[in-house]
């Protein structure tokens, strides 16, 4: 199938252009139970209340929402032109630090797929293992690649339903072979609106908020980094993976960028100077144990720690 002959769809995978002008919807505030969605319309809700605030910001090229919408709405027209739906799953294999990899990743959630990454820096054999074992139709790569490696099953024109995988992470295989779990989109939202009624209630994220994309999205961590920025309206900041893995350079370009939300892992936090952190309002830590005296130095007035592991 060609990109001409695709069918032409109406479901407005994220938004529709008209409704950027309605009035907002009511937003969940974090307190009781949180309504059932999909992760596509928390980004719809976000587009609709701040389509012109920035979304993602590789250093390069920063795109507000309304240009992030479109953007993805382009590249989920290529792969329904390819065949891929819902029930649908696509590898990821984008390098960090690029506005490509998140915009890679919402075309294939907006296709009705579940997207299964892998980094880009990984070898090239745990990419064939992932991949061929979570039977993935398509891969795409830098600069938005696209490549076809299986036969599509998927429903193409069917926006995801609460109960569609969202995406498939692997473990590392440190302990055996790499296993695969599932995430519905279901409970991907669930946990995103659940950390509104953790994290800065009094003063909540907004489009002022600059956050951290440090982690690889092959990390299930990731997820997190990027759902705390889209959930409110915030910029995502990428950071390429061959930063974060310096350690110390990572504290200056933190000041440079402006960086006010951070979910890390200790060891890494425990790197940078205090003053590194001075614009950080939300220090989320995880992936490993905190020790007391990181907690103690990193816990200052106008700053919320949070320790999630454990």
């Amino acid at each position: 199938m060609t990109l001409a002959e695709a069918p032409e769809l109406t479901l407005d995978t994220l938004i529709d252009p008209a409704e950027l002008l309605a009035p907002p919807r009511a937003v969940f505030s974090g307190k009781g139970p949180a309504p059932e969605r999909t992760l596509l319309d928390i980004l719809a809700e976000t587009t609709r209340r701040h389509p012109n605030g920035p979304a993602v910001d590789d250093g390069s090229t920063a795109l507000n929402y309304r240009a992030l919408a479109a953007e993805t709405e382009a590249m989920r027209l290529r792969l329904a032109a390819a065949g891929i739906g819902a029930g649908d799953r696509v590898g990821i294999r984008v390098p960090s630090g690029t506005n490509d990899l998140y915009v890679s990743i919402l075309a294939v959630l907006a296709a009705g797929a579940a997207y299964v990454p892998v980094d880009a820096e990984d070898p090239d054999e745990r990419a064939e293992l992932v991949f061929s074992e979570a039977g993935v139709s398509a891969v795409i790569g830098a600069h938005r690649e696209f490549r076809p490696c299986g036969t599509p099953h998927g429903v193409v024109g069917r926006r995801p339903g609460p109960d569609d995988d969202a995406w498939i992470i692997f473990t590392s295989g440190s302990t055996g072979k790499p296993k695969g779990v599932a995430v519905t989109h279901r409970s991907a939202a669930a946990f995103v609106d659940a950390e509104a009624g953790l994290f800065l209630t009094e003063e909540p994220i907004g489009p002022g908020d600059r956050v951290l994309a440090g982690l690889s999205v092959a990390f299930d961590a990731s997820c997190e980094e990027m759902w705390l920025a889209w959930r409110y309206g915030a910029c995502l900041v990428a950071a390429p993976r061959s930063l974060v893995r310096t350690g110390l350079d990572l504290g200056p370009w933190l000041v440079e960028q402006r960086i006010t939300v951070v979910s890390t892992v200790p060891t890494l936090a425990a790197l940078w100077p205090s003053e590194a952190l001075d614009d950080v309002r939300l220090l989320i830590f995880g992936g490993e144990a905190c020790p007391p005296e990181l907690a103690e130095r990193m816990a200052v007035e106008g700053r919320e720690v949070w320790n999630t592991y454990g």
